[in-house]
């Protein structure tokens, strides 16, 4: 039996890019999508990767059907409200360091898993000790839990 491949796009093609090249190359995903407010990075992406259609505007990508997976490579301070935006809209979401800098951001994020399921989102959080100058990392995983249908944060 044949699986449906995963209809992957990157938002944010600075780092993004290397997000791209892997869905490009993953047999299990098709790079259909790629979004920045930089027209060049974009004409590169197309050049790149045969058939990509580029976007500017993240709310057209929201509304692309063909987007089942999008990966926030953005600024740390744009990864939250983009992963809400983007699980709002009934899409997975791959958000890496950090996809919060505060915990209410992340208690936005899993809340809205909870809300908008099934769509998952697997996130790394680096959080300020206050008082410090230090960081420490923690790997939180707000996963649908298929049977419970409830978010389950994983500190």
């Amino acid at each position: 039996m044949t699986q449906r491949k995963l209809g992957y796009a990157v938002l944010g093609l600075g780092i993004g890019m290397a997000h791209a090249d892997a869905a490009y190359a993953y047999d299990r995903s098709d790079l259909v999508a790629v979004c920045d407010i930089d027209e060049k990075r974009l004409a590169k992406a197309q050049k790149k990767y045969a058939g990509v259609t580029a976007y500017t505007d993240f709310e057209e990508l929201l509304k692309d059907p063909r987007v089942d997976v999008i990966s926030i490579c953005l600024p740390s301070a744009m990864h939250a409200d983009f992963a809400v935006r983007a699980m709002e809209a009934g899409k997975h979401v791959l958000s890496e360091v950090t996809a919060g800098v505060t915990m209410d951001e992340l208690f936005w994020l899993c809340e809205t898993v909870e809300k908008y399921g099934p769509v998952g989102l697997l996130l790394f959080v680096a959080i300020p000790l206050p008082g410090t100058g230090a960081w420490t990392g923690a790997l939180i995983a707000a996963l649908l839990d298929m049977k419970t249908e409830k978010a389950v944060p994983y500190i």
